[in-house]
Protein backbone atom coordinates (compact mmCIF):
# COMPACT_ATOMS: atom_id res chain seq x y z
CA UNK A 1 0.00 0.00 0.00
CA UNK A 2 1.34 3.33 -0.81
CA UNK A 3 0.64 6.73 0.64
CA UNK A 4 1.85 9.64 -1.68
CA UNK A 5 1.03 13.41 -1.47
CA UNK A 6 -0.97 12.80 1.84
CA UNK A 7 -4.12 11.40 0.08
CA UNK A 8 -4.00 7.67 0.93
CA UNK A 9 -4.30 4.76 -1.67
CA UNK A 10 -5.71 2.19 0.07
CA UNK A 11 -6.41 1.42 3.55
CA UNK A 12 -3.65 0.18 6.08
CA UNK A 13 -3.14 -3.62 6.27
CA UNK A 14 -3.47 -4.99 10.06
CA UNK A 15 -0.15 -6.56 9.20
CA UNK A 16 2.90 -4.93 7.76
CA UNK A 17 6.46 -5.87 8.21
CA UNK A 18 8.18 -2.34 7.31
CA UNK A 19 7.52 0.94 6.98
CA UNK A 20 9.42 3.01 4.19
CA UNK A 21 9.17 6.72 4.53
CA UNK A 22 10.38 8.39 1.38
CA UNK A 23 11.11 12.20 1.41
CA UNK A 24 11.20 14.08 -2.12
CA UNK A 25 13.96 17.15 -2.65
CA UNK A 26 13.53 20.86 -2.82
CA UNK A 27 11.01 22.43 -5.34
CA UNK A 28 10.08 18.51 -6.28
CA UNK A 29 6.73 16.59 -5.41
CA UNK A 30 6.00 13.57 -4.19
CA UNK A 31 5.32 12.49 -7.68
CA UNK A 32 9.14 13.08 -8.09
CA UNK A 33 9.42 9.89 -6.73
CA UNK A 34 7.18 7.36 -8.26
CA UNK A 35 10.12 5.29 -9.42
CA UNK A 36 11.48 4.48 -5.95
CA UNK A 37 7.99 3.96 -5.24
CA UNK A 38 7.26 1.49 -7.49
CA UNK A 39 10.67 0.08 -7.33
CA UNK A 40 9.90 -0.34 -3.35
CA UNK A 41 6.16 -1.71 -4.42
CA UNK A 42 7.46 -4.45 -5.87
CA UNK A 43 10.19 -5.89 -4.56
CA UNK A 44 8.88 -5.55 -0.65
CA UNK A 45 5.30 -5.62 -1.25
CA UNK A 46 4.32 -6.36 2.23
CA UNK A 47 5.17 -2.90 3.33
CA UNK A 48 3.59 -0.05 3.78
CA UNK A 49 5.19 3.20 1.88
CA UNK A 50 4.66 7.02 2.78
CA UNK A 51 5.67 10.07 0.77
CA UNK A 52 3.94 12.74 1.61
CA UNK A 53 4.16 16.31 -0.30
CA UNK A 54 6.21 18.40 1.82
CA UNK A 55 5.85 22.33 1.84
CA UNK A 56 9.57 22.90 0.21
CA UNK A 57 8.54 24.45 -2.89
CA UNK A 58 11.04 27.32 -4.48
CA UNK A 59 9.22 29.61 -2.63
CA UNK A 60 8.94 28.07 0.92
CA UNK A 61 9.83 29.96 3.96
CA UNK A 62 9.07 27.39 6.23
CA UNK A 63 11.46 26.30 9.22
CA UNK A 64 13.08 22.87 7.72
CA UNK A 65 13.09 21.60 12.03
CA UNK A 66 9.08 22.47 11.72
CA UNK A 67 8.78 20.38 8.83
CA UNK A 68 10.96 17.63 10.67
CA UNK A 69 8.41 17.41 13.23
CA UNK A 70 5.89 16.87 11.35
CA UNK A 71 7.11 13.71 9.72
CA UNK A 72 8.42 12.30 12.79
CA UNK A 73 4.46 12.59 14.39
CA UNK A 74 3.30 11.23 11.17
CA UNK A 75 5.62 8.30 11.38
CA UNK A 76 5.00 8.05 14.79
CA UNK A 77 0.61 7.51 14.26
CA UNK A 78 1.52 4.66 11.59
CA UNK A 79 4.45 3.18 13.93
CA UNK A 80 1.71 2.45 16.22
CA UNK A 81 -0.71 0.90 13.98
CA UNK A 82 2.50 -1.49 13.32
CA UNK A 83 4.71 -1.66 16.09
CA UNK A 84 6.92 -4.30 15.06
CA UNK A 85 7.48 -2.99 11.46
CA UNK A 86 11.14 -1.78 10.95
CA UNK A 87 11.20 1.57 9.39
CA UNK A 88 13.71 2.78 6.38
CA UNK A 89 14.00 6.72 5.26
CA UNK A 90 15.19 7.48 1.73
CA UNK A 91 15.60 11.09 1.16
CA UNK A 92 16.70 12.78 -2.51
CA UNK A 93 18.51 15.94 -2.36
CA UNK A 94 17.41 18.07 0.04
CA UNK A 95 14.97 15.46 1.14
CA UNK A 96 18.04 13.38 2.29
CA UNK A 97 19.39 16.21 4.74
CA UNK A 98 15.59 15.65 5.85
CA UNK A 99 15.73 12.16 6.70
CA UNK A 100 18.85 12.67 8.69
CA UNK A 101 17.19 14.86 10.85
CA UNK A 102 14.42 12.79 11.60
CA UNK A 103 16.63 10.25 12.26
CA UNK A 104 18.17 12.77 15.00
CA UNK A 105 15.19 14.24 16.15
CA UNK A 106 13.25 10.63 16.20
CA UNK A 107 16.10 9.35 19.01
CA UNK A 108 15.55 12.48 21.18
CA UNK A 109 17.63 15.33 19.66
CA UNK A 110 17.07 18.90 19.96
CA UNK A 111 17.64 21.92 18.07
CA UNK A 112 20.63 22.99 20.57
CA UNK A 113 22.37 19.01 19.51
CA UNK A 114 21.73 17.79 22.70
CA UNK A 115 20.37 14.82 23.59
CA UNK A 116 16.90 14.82 25.52
CA UNK A 117 15.68 11.49 26.11
CA UNK A 118 11.83 13.07 27.23
CA UNK A 119 11.80 14.02 23.53
CA UNK A 120 12.59 10.46 22.15
CA UNK A 121 10.02 8.85 19.57
CA UNK A 122 9.03 5.34 20.14
CA UNK A 123 9.78 3.95 16.29
CA UNK A 124 13.36 5.81 16.65
CA UNK A 125 14.76 1.82 17.60
CA UNK A 126 13.21 0.51 14.55
CA UNK A 127 14.77 2.84 11.90
CA UNK A 128 17.16 0.01 10.23
CA UNK A 129 18.48 2.12 7.43
CA UNK A 130 18.38 5.54 6.07
CA UNK A 131 19.55 5.86 2.24
CA UNK A 132 20.61 9.10 0.31
CA UNK A 133 20.03 9.98 -2.98
CA UNK A 134 22.27 12.81 -4.01
CA UNK A 135 22.31 14.35 -0.73
CA UNK A 136 23.03 18.12 0.34
CA UNK A 137 24.69 16.85 3.40
CA UNK A 138 27.30 19.39 3.69
CA UNK A 139 25.33 22.04 1.93
CA UNK A 140 25.13 23.86 -1.09
CA UNK A 141 27.22 26.70 -2.32
CA UNK A 142 27.28 28.65 -5.24
CA UNK A 143 30.33 27.49 -7.07
CA UNK A 144 29.62 23.93 -6.29
CA UNK A 145 30.05 22.23 -9.95
CA UNK A 146 26.72 23.88 -11.58
CA UNK A 147 26.65 24.24 -14.73
CA UNK A 148 25.91 27.48 -16.66
CA UNK A 149 22.24 27.27 -16.21
CA UNK A 150 22.26 26.42 -13.04
CA UNK A 151 24.58 28.64 -12.07
CA UNK A 152 22.22 31.65 -13.49
CA UNK A 153 18.76 29.88 -11.51
CA UNK A 154 20.93 29.96 -8.50
CA UNK A 155 22.51 33.17 -8.67
CA UNK A 156 19.39 35.31 -9.20
CA UNK A 157 17.29 32.98 -6.36
CA UNK A 158 19.92 33.85 -4.24
CA UNK A 159 19.56 37.93 -4.81
CA UNK A 160 15.85 37.45 -4.45
CA UNK A 161 16.11 35.22 -1.82
CA UNK A 162 18.50 37.80 0.25
CA UNK A 163 16.23 40.86 -0.79
CA UNK A 164 13.19 39.31 0.50
CA UNK A 165 15.23 38.74 3.61
CA UNK A 166 17.00 42.10 4.04
CA UNK A 167 13.07 43.42 3.75
CA UNK A 168 11.68 41.66 6.42
CA UNK A 169 14.09 42.26 8.84
CA UNK A 170 14.83 38.48 8.87
CA UNK A 171 11.63 37.44 9.48
CA UNK A 172 11.04 35.82 5.99
CA UNK A 173 14.15 32.90 5.21
CA UNK A 174 13.68 31.03 2.19
CA UNK A 175 14.06 27.05 2.98
CA UNK A 176 17.02 26.42 0.84
CA UNK A 177 18.84 28.64 2.92
CA UNK A 178 18.99 26.47 5.95
CA UNK A 179 20.55 23.59 3.63
CA UNK A 180 23.32 26.20 2.57
CA UNK A 181 27.30 25.24 3.48
CA UNK A 182 27.34 26.24 7.42
CA UNK A 183 23.82 27.57 8.08
CA UNK A 184 22.43 26.60 11.48
CA UNK A 185 20.40 24.08 10.48
CA UNK A 186 22.52 21.97 8.41
CA UNK A 187 25.30 22.22 10.93
CA UNK A 188 22.60 21.27 14.24
CA UNK A 189 22.02 18.29 12.07
CA UNK A 190 25.49 17.25 11.21
CA UNK A 191 26.07 17.62 15.30
CA UNK A 192 23.35 15.80 16.01
CA UNK A 193 24.04 12.72 14.21
CA UNK A 194 27.88 12.95 15.41
CA UNK A 195 26.49 12.55 18.81
CA UNK A 196 24.18 9.49 17.81
CA UNK A 197 27.11 7.80 16.24
CA UNK A 198 27.58 5.64 19.73
CA UNK A 199 23.66 5.66 20.62
CA UNK A 200 21.73 4.01 17.27
CA UNK A 201 22.51 1.43 15.25
CA UNK A 202 21.13 2.43 12.16
CA UNK A 203 23.22 1.81 8.77
CA UNK A 204 23.44 5.03 6.28
CA UNK A 205 23.62 4.61 2.83
CA UNK A 206 24.22 7.34 0.26
CA UNK A 207 24.56 6.96 -3.70
CA UNK A 208 26.44 9.65 -5.38
CA UNK A 209 25.84 10.89 -9.07
CA UNK A 210 28.64 10.51 -11.18
CA UNK A 211 26.63 13.59 -13.77
CA UNK A 212 25.14 15.49 -10.87
CA UNK A 213 25.80 19.12 -12.40
CA UNK A 214 23.74 20.66 -9.33
CA UNK A 215 25.73 19.37 -6.28
CA UNK A 216 29.36 18.35 -5.93
CA UNK A 217 31.25 15.82 -4.17
CA UNK A 218 32.65 18.22 -1.62
CA UNK A 219 28.74 19.05 -1.24
CA UNK A 220 27.32 15.53 -1.18
CA UNK A 221 29.96 13.65 1.19
CA UNK A 222 29.99 14.70 4.55
CA UNK A 223 33.09 12.67 5.58
CA UNK A 224 33.13 14.80 9.12
CA UNK A 225 29.90 13.11 10.01
CA UNK A 226 29.49 10.13 7.99
CA UNK A 227 33.27 8.65 8.16
CA UNK A 228 31.02 4.77 8.41
CA UNK A 229 28.74 5.76 6.04
CA UNK A 230 28.51 3.15 2.59
CA UNK A 231 29.37 5.26 -0.27
CA UNK A 232 28.13 4.15 -3.94
CA UNK A 233 28.54 5.58 -7.20
CA UNK A 234 25.42 5.75 -9.58
CA UNK A 235 26.95 6.12 -13.31
CA UNK A 236 25.64 8.71 -15.62
CA UNK A 237 23.26 9.97 -13.00
CA UNK A 238 22.01 13.31 -12.71
CA UNK A 239 21.16 14.89 -9.57
CA UNK A 240 17.36 14.43 -10.78
CA UNK A 241 17.77 11.61 -12.86
CA UNK A 242 18.67 9.65 -10.25
CA UNK A 243 15.30 8.85 -9.05
CA UNK A 244 13.97 8.91 -12.32
CA UNK A 245 15.09 5.14 -12.83
CA UNK A 246 13.92 4.45 -16.41
CA UNK A 247 15.97 7.52 -17.14
CA UNK A 248 19.03 5.63 -16.00
CA UNK A 249 21.80 3.21 -17.14
CA UNK A 250 21.44 -0.43 -16.11
CA UNK A 251 24.31 -0.17 -13.48
CA UNK A 252 22.97 3.27 -12.05
CA UNK A 253 19.63 1.66 -11.59
CA UNK A 254 21.33 -1.55 -10.12
CA UNK A 255 23.41 0.97 -7.29
CA UNK A 256 19.81 2.74 -6.47
CA UNK A 257 18.42 -0.28 -5.92
CA UNK A 258 20.75 -2.40 -4.02
CA UNK A 259 21.26 1.11 -1.38
CA UNK A 260 18.02 0.96 -1.07
CA UNK A 261 17.61 -3.61 -0.48
CA UNK A 262 21.04 -4.98 0.09
CA UNK A 263 22.91 -5.71 3.30
CA UNK A 264 25.65 -3.54 3.97
CA UNK A 265 27.57 -6.18 4.35
CA UNK A 266 27.30 -7.10 0.70
CA UNK A 267 27.64 -3.76 -0.65
CA UNK A 268 31.09 -3.30 0.46
CA UNK A 269 32.88 -4.57 -2.45
CA UNK A 270 31.16 -1.99 -4.87
CA UNK A 271 31.08 0.70 -2.24
CA UNK A 272 33.74 3.32 -2.44
CA UNK A 273 37.29 3.26 -0.75
CA UNK A 274 37.68 5.45 2.59
CA UNK A 275 40.54 6.99 0.92
CA UNK A 276 38.59 7.48 -2.57
CA UNK A 277 35.69 9.64 -0.53
CA UNK A 278 38.06 11.18 1.15
CA UNK A 279 39.49 12.69 -1.95
CA UNK A 280 36.00 13.30 -3.65
CA UNK A 281 35.54 15.59 -0.69
CA UNK A 282 37.83 18.00 -1.81
CA UNK A 283 38.18 19.03 1.87
CA UNK A 284 41.33 21.86 1.25
CA UNK A 285 42.59 24.61 2.76
CA UNK A 286 43.01 22.97 6.76
CA UNK A 287 43.64 19.46 7.77
CA UNK A 288 40.67 18.28 7.13
CA UNK A 289 41.24 16.12 4.09
CA UNK A 290 44.96 14.96 5.65
CA UNK A 291 44.55 11.16 6.66
CA UNK A 292 47.33 11.45 8.56
CA UNK A 293 46.77 14.51 10.62
CA UNK A 294 43.33 13.50 10.74
CA UNK A 295 44.86 10.90 12.82
CA UNK A 296 46.76 12.94 14.95
CA UNK A 297 44.14 14.86 15.97
CA UNK A 298 42.05 12.54 17.04
CA UNK A 299 42.52 12.87 20.96
CA UNK A 300 42.77 16.15 21.79
CA UNK A 301 42.03 18.54 25.35
CA UNK A 302 41.64 21.68 23.66
CA UNK A 303 40.89 22.74 20.13
CA UNK A 304 41.68 27.03 19.68
CA UNK A 305 40.37 28.86 17.06
CA UNK A 306 42.23 31.77 15.73
CA UNK A 307 40.45 33.76 13.35
CA UNK A 308 41.22 36.92 11.78
CA UNK A 309 38.78 40.56 11.91
CA UNK A 310 37.41 42.33 8.91
CA UNK A 311 39.57 44.06 6.68
CA UNK A 312 42.52 42.06 7.84
CA UNK A 313 44.47 39.59 5.95
CA UNK A 314 44.91 37.27 8.94
CA UNK A 315 48.73 36.00 8.36
CA UNK A 316 49.63 36.94 11.71
CA UNK A 317 46.99 33.88 13.03
CA UNK A 318 49.56 31.29 12.20
CA UNK A 319 52.44 32.76 14.21
CA UNK A 320 49.86 32.86 17.18
CA UNK A 321 48.82 29.56 16.42
CA UNK A 322 52.28 28.50 16.68
CA UNK A 323 52.89 29.85 20.09
CA UNK A 324 49.60 28.05 21.40
CA UNK A 325 50.74 24.90 19.90
CA UNK A 326 54.19 25.34 21.93
CA UNK A 327 52.78 27.00 25.40
CA UNK A 328 49.81 23.65 25.09
CA UNK A 329 52.58 21.30 24.47
CA UNK A 330 54.63 22.93 27.61
CA UNK A 331 51.41 22.30 29.79
CA UNK A 332 50.94 18.71 28.58
CA UNK A 333 48.07 19.61 26.56
CA UNK A 334 47.03 18.05 23.28
CA UNK A 335 46.11 21.04 21.22
CA UNK A 336 44.51 21.74 17.91
CA UNK A 337 44.88 25.28 16.48
CA UNK A 338 42.36 26.32 13.31
CA UNK A 339 43.43 29.49 11.45
CA UNK A 340 41.59 29.02 8.34
CA UNK A 341 40.94 32.34 6.99
CA UNK A 342 37.54 34.23 5.35
CA UNK A 343 39.61 36.32 3.52
CA UNK A 344 39.84 39.85 3.76
CA UNK A 345 36.75 41.66 4.82
CA UNK A 346 36.39 45.36 3.66
CA UNK A 347 33.83 47.66 5.51
CA UNK A 348 31.59 48.21 2.67
CA UNK A 349 30.13 44.43 2.45
CA UNK A 350 30.25 44.33 6.23
CA UNK A 351 27.42 46.61 6.53
CA UNK A 352 25.58 44.12 3.68
CA UNK A 353 23.36 41.68 6.05
CA UNK A 354 23.46 38.74 3.40
CA UNK A 355 27.22 39.13 3.08
CA UNK A 356 27.86 38.70 7.06
CA UNK A 357 25.54 35.71 7.07
CA UNK A 358 27.88 33.74 4.65
CA UNK A 359 30.83 34.72 6.80
CA UNK A 360 29.12 33.52 9.54
CA UNK A 361 28.13 30.21 7.89
CA UNK A 362 31.11 29.77 6.65
CA UNK A 363 32.91 29.91 10.18
CA UNK A 364 30.02 27.49 11.42
CA UNK A 365 31.10 24.91 8.55
CA UNK A 366 34.47 25.36 9.55
CA UNK A 367 33.65 24.86 13.56
CA UNK A 368 31.51 21.74 12.24
CA UNK A 369 34.43 20.16 10.35
CA UNK A 370 36.64 20.55 13.16
CA UNK A 371 34.41 19.31 15.85
CA UNK A 372 32.92 16.16 13.29
CA UNK A 373 36.83 15.44 12.82
CA UNK A 374 38.61 16.03 16.17
CA UNK A 375 37.66 13.37 19.31
CA UNK A 376 37.90 16.28 22.21
CA UNK A 377 38.67 14.62 25.46
CA UNK A 378 38.77 16.29 28.74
Amino acid sequence: MMEQGGEKQDAIEPRRNRLWVVLHGYGGTAQRMDAILRLIDERDPNAEIYCPQLPIREFSMIDPFEVVEVVCRRIQERSETHPEADIVLVGHSAGAVLARAVYARANGMNRRARLDETLRFAFADRIRRVTMLAAVNRGWTFSSALGVGSKILWGLGTILGDAVSFLSAGKLVPFIYAFRRGAPFLTTVRLQCLALDDVAETEFVQVLGTKDDMVGPDDDIDVAVGSNYTYLEAPDAGHYSIVKLDQLLPDARRAVARALFDPVATLSPSALEKKTVWDLALLGGDDFGDETVKERNRRVDRVVFIIHGIRDNGFWTRRIAHEVLVRGEQAGRHVRTVTSTYGFFPMGPFLLPWVRRQKAEWLLDQYGLVVLTTKIEP
